[in-house]
């Protein structure tokens, strides 16, 4: 059975450092116009320490995996909300893309989050653990 968590934290008090474009954001995953889907046409840089432990708040990633009911894009939908719940105007999004091996082949698909600091530094979540996404990969869409 699925365990539903109600966890009451404190909003941490962080505060934006830079101005992030959706052009910034479509460099940087490498998409064009059509492949990502925004709101608005800029987003809050964070510093990136208060993003990592804001992403550690985020008690989604302790439900287990289901196929089809609690996979991949369910865990990246579930912690980008936690994110611009805490985090409003953040530039962090989710994407799905291809997972490459080491020549560069598709593996898998996959759905993860990313999000870009105040260093303007791409950088990719996985929302199974809220860690680094160390693995290859290729955004094909991403939605912010």
């Amino acid at each position: 059975m699925l365990g539903y968590y109600f966890e009451f934290t404190k909003i941490p008090k962080v505060f934006p450092k830079s101005t992030v474009t959706v052009e910034q954001i479509k460099e940087a995953l490498e998409l064009s116009g059509k492949d990502l889907r925004f709101g608005d046409s800029f987003y809050d840089g964070f510093d990136v320490k208060d993003i990592l432990k804001t992403i550690q708040l985020h008690r989604f990633a302790d439900t287990p995996y289901l196929a089809r009911r609690t996979d991949c894009e369910d865990f990246s939908f579930s912690l980008m909300a936690h994110m611009k719940k805490l985090m409003p105007g953040i530039c962090f999004g989710m994407v799905w893309g291809d997972e490459l091996n080491f020549r560069n082949t598709v593996v898998g698909k996959h759905s993860i989050n990313f999000f870009i600091g105040s260093d303007g530094v791409l950088r990719f979540i996985e929302p199974q653990n809220n860690e680094y996404y160390t693995r290859k990969f290729k955004p094909y869409f991403a939605i912010l």
